[in-house]
């Protein structure tokens, strides 16, 4: 039998990682992965799939390069709320399509597109960011692994993402599981 979340990869990826905070590991089952696909109609990518059944929500990185994953409960919400063509003030196909689904304690936003399928098979998607106070929205890995390894989990590839112009964060490869809900709407202050 196949493994459909390729989960030997994930697993053996969890042993290179250190795991902090005081949280227990809070992965998905896989009734919710399908409740929330048939709810939402959006295959979720197979490398996802394997993160959060492994993992689970939490972030990971290190010193101060964190990136939150977030639960199922907290794409599903940010599906429904989170317009990126009203908020970067422009209309396209891809944003309206963009599934935010992680960000970063430093503000920047990860997503899934469902219509750039790299590998149809899983599928996995390209992911894309919105890096803090920019307006393009960039591709940084063709696949949610290669997002975990060579983003999220090595400091040049995360500061090479999010265009910073050096290494400003140490090597560290942690991951601390809790329950990351998708982040609040901000309020406009009117004056």
């Amino acid at each position: 039998m196949t493994d459909p979340e390729d989960l030997d990869r994930w697993r053996a990826l969890r042993k290179t990682v250190v795991r902090i905070g005081p949280h227990p590991f809070l992965r998905a089952k896989v009734g919710d992965m399908r409740r929330f696909e048939a709810d939402t109609g959006l295959r979720l990518p197979r490398g996802y799939r394997g993160f959060i059944r492994t993992f689970g929500a939490g972030g990971l990185g290190g010193s101060g390069g964190y990136c939150r994953v977030w639960t199922l409960s907290g794409v599903a919400w940010a599906m429904k709320v989170y317009d990126f063509q009203d908020i970067l003030g422009r209309k396209s196909e891809q944003l309206a399509r963009l599934v935010y689904f992680a960000d970063s304690f430093l503000g920047h936003a990860f997503f899934w597109d469902p219509g750039e399928v790299t590998d149809p098979n899983g599928p996995e998607y390209a992911i894309y960011c919105l890096s803090h106070g920019d307006l393009d929205v960039d591709c940084i890995a063709i696949d949610f692994y290669s997002f975990i390894t060579s983003v999220c989990l090595d400091a040049e590839g995360y500061c090479r993402a999010l265009k910073y112009s050096e290494v400003t964060i140490g090597p560290d490869r942690v991951f601390e599981p809790y329950p990351v809900p998708a982040p609040q709407k901000r309020k406009t202050q009117t004056r």
